[in-house]
């Protein structure tokens, strides 16, 4: 990969990055008011269990749209030419359009006997709540379908930061209705918002899909072959993801056995985990997939592997050092981020001990998320899938014997052990694919990328302990700047070495940030 496309790659992935973070943050903001407006009420009851299906439906069908749609649409490309790609995308659009409808109908017949299944201890009026917000939030199903599809073929085209842009938008509509609105319109109207906020997703692609000269002209052929290869790579991702699922079931059932609080600690532990992901794995991964699944259809191994190389060293140079400051500084991030009001200081010290073990296993996961992507690229979906089981098996085995042990600090260390596990078993599967992967580069930026974190790790501890007792008992802000500017530190030593160190990745970062300030 030549010095140019480095730099441009970098641009991007930093863009997205700092939208994701601006969205999760924006996110992070409409749940806390959504809370503040509703707490442990009836309509929040109502609420929870009512979006459990929209939920589950986004994370699965999201990952099974785009992860399968990009290969087979940049394979059209270079078979058939973009005209019959975007022929193929329209009848993609139709037939699941068309499924979607099925399925929201469906939805809405037995919504009844659906909710007396998820919440059956629900009476009454909570009972008849959740069942007019389920069938609104059902109407998602449809909506999310033209959201996925629009993003995938965006993202098809190396068009990144509108897909990850839309996020803003529908949590300042959310948080906008929650100030004005929620106090007369209530929980009903949140729900309605949310749609309305999901469609107004949809419409902020529709000029990047137009500048691209692409327009939608409804098509329906089922036994379409490009459409036939799709099917087949999706229902591979929908088990794997599906299966996926039942790990934070099983999670919560062990919790669910220990103290009171548990529950809630390992979900909130489990969350913040899940932002790390979101905001940098996640950005590199929706960057990068792309890129390798053209390389792919065109054969240029050499290059696909460059560009998997590349990704794995960018994910260990951000993960590292995100880590070791998670390790070191979990307690004072939990109580800053939740305790207040009923968050005491014990649910801070229990979320905390689940965050410290949870993070253990977050290069893992990212390397994970990056290695399915791989097999994606490559048209290989069972093998994630088979993965994905294998993961669920090894977590629910280990989080039964290590939650005896170390209690909630057990269940998040078992997620964390299978993680490695898996990622493990998908390298030794992608290197009998391809013979001729060298990681020679790869293990020399991971040994610098380890001495830079041991550094960083001792100049942090070492500031931890003095600073600690300096903060002690004093406000929250306080704390934010204490911390935060301890961290932004120690981050800055982490560079330094790095540097020095003549990582390439750190750079080519360094310069490319220095062009910018200096351009300011």
């Amino acid at each position: 990969m030549t010095k140019d496309k480095k730099v441009s790659l970098l641009k991007i992935t930093s863009m997205v990055i700092i939208i994701n973070l601006l969205s999760k943050l924006t996110g992070f903001a409409r749940d806390f008011i959504t809370a503040s407006k509703f707490g442990t009420s009836i309509s929040a009851d109502a609420f929870s269990m009512a979006s459990v299906v929209p939920n589950i439906i986004f994370a699965i069908m999201g990952a099974a749209i785009v992860n399968t749609f990009v290969p087979i649409f940049n394979d059209v490309i270079v078979t058939k030419g973009e005209k019959r790609a975007f022929k193929f995308s329209n009848n993609v659009i139709t037939v699941l359009t068309l499924l979607s409808i099925v399925l929201t109908l469906i939805g809405e017949v037995f919504c009844p006997q659906f909710v007396r299944l998820i919440a059956p201890d629900f009476h009454g009026f909570k009972y008849l709540l959740t069942i007019k917000l389920t069938r609104i939030f059902l109407l998602i199903i449809i909506v999310n379908t033209w959201v996925f599809l629009s993003t995938a073929i965006l993202q098809a085209k190396e068009h990144f930061l509108i897909p990850a842009l839309i996020g803003i938008p529908y949590n300042l509509l959310v948080i906008g209705y929650l100030i004005f609105f929620s106090s007369k319109y209530g929980v009903v109207g949140l729900t309605e918002i949310i749609v309305f906020s999901m469609f107004v997703q949809f419409l902020i692609h529709i000029p990047s899909l137009s500048k691209m000269k692409y327009k939608y002209r409804p098509i329906l052929n089922i036994s379409d072959n490009d459409l036939r290869k799709m099917t087949i790579l999706l229902v591979p991702i929908l088990l794997g993801t599906s299966v996926q699922q039942i790990t934070s079931l099983f999670n919560g059932r062990f919790a669910s056995s220990l103290e009171t609080g548990s529950v809630a600690a390992l979900s909130y532990a489990s969350r913040l985990n899940s932002l790390v992901m979101d905001i940098f794995v996640i950005s590199i991964v929706t960057v990068m997939y792309p890129r390798m699944a053209k390389l792919s259809s065109v054969d240029k191994l050499t290059e696909l592997i460059d560009t998997f190389n590349n990704s794995i060293k960018s994910i260990i140079i951000i993960l590292f050092p995100i880590m070791t400051i998670v390790l070191i500084e979990s307690v004072p991030i939990v109580k800053i981020l939740f305790e207040r009001d009923a968050f005491s200081n014990k649910s801070t010290i229990m979320t905390a001990t689940a965050l410290f073990y949870y993070i253990i296993g977050i290069l893992a996961a990212g390397l994970r998320e990056l290695l399915s992507r791989m097999f994606y690229a490559l048209k290989d979906t069972r093998t994630p899938m088979i993965n994905s089981a294998i993961t669920v098996f090894t977590n629910v085995v280990l989080a039964y014997y290590l939650k005896d042990i170390l209690k909630l600090g057990g269940i998040a260390l078992a997620s964390s052990i299978a993680a490695y596990i898996s990622t493990l078993l998908l390298f030794i599967k992608l290197n009998s694919r391809l013979k001729n992967i060298n990681y020679t580069k790869t293990i020399i930026v991971a040994f610098k990328v380890i001495f830079a974190c041991c550094c960083m790790g001792v100049f942090l501890k070492v500031f931890y302990e003095f600073l600690g007792i300096m903060l002690l008992n004093k406000s929250i802000g306080i704390e934010i700047i204490g911390f935060g500017g301890l961290s932004i530190l120690a981050l800055m030593v982490y560079v330094v070495i790095l540097y020095i160190m003549r990582v390439e990745e750190v750079k080519t970062f360094v310069a490319f940030s220095y062009k910018k300030i200096k351009r300011v």
